[in-house]
């Protein structure tokens, strides 16, 4: 099939890639519609956002590109700082996961990561500490709530 479609010219698909959103990074949506492109704008407007409310030593893209170096072993540089935060769909996915981690978001990142499916047992071992008073006060929660409707029941029972 590759030697065929090597002669013809014409570049490969995969059988489950859909046609309509072949080279979609590429398009110049509406900046009001739904659009991936725009999306990642926005993720890139709240970077711009945190670093500009950090501290005056902090807030410069050469002290985030510095700190970045750190959770990625390797140099960053403020140009890569000013892709992310324009939205540039060429900058690596690590790059954002370090911004986030250094936002402290990276956790919340990951959950979303589950579209409403079940965490996995790994992501809330990774967790930790910060579930377990969640998990505390959801569970009191839950325990007040059964006691409140405990005691409707048993008061209209009378």
């Amino acid at each position: 099939m590759l030697a065929r479609a090597l002669s013809v010219g014409k570049p490969t698909t995969m059988e489950n890639e859909d046609p309509d959103i072949e080279n979609i990074f590429a398009e110049e949506p509406d900046p009001f519609e739904r659009h991936p492109a725009n999306l990642l704008q926005s993720i890139g407007d709240s970077i711009r956002f945190f670093r500009s409310s950090q501290p005056r030593d902090e807030k410069s893209r050469d002290a985030l590109a510095k700190e970045l170096s750190h959770y990625l072993g390797e140099p960053v540089h403020r140009q890569r700082i000013r892709r992310i935060e324009d939205g540039d769909t060429k900058v690596a996915a690590g790059v954002y996961f370090a911004v986030w981690a250094r936002m402290g978001v990276l956790d919340k990142v990951a959950l979303v990561t589950y579209a409403g499916s079940s965490t996995s047992m790994r992501y809330l071992h990774l967790l930790g500490d910060r579930l377990a008073s969640e998990t505390k006060t959801a569970m009191r929660d839950a325990a007040h709530a059964l006691e409140m409707k405990a005691a409707r029941e048993m008061a209209g029972d009378d």
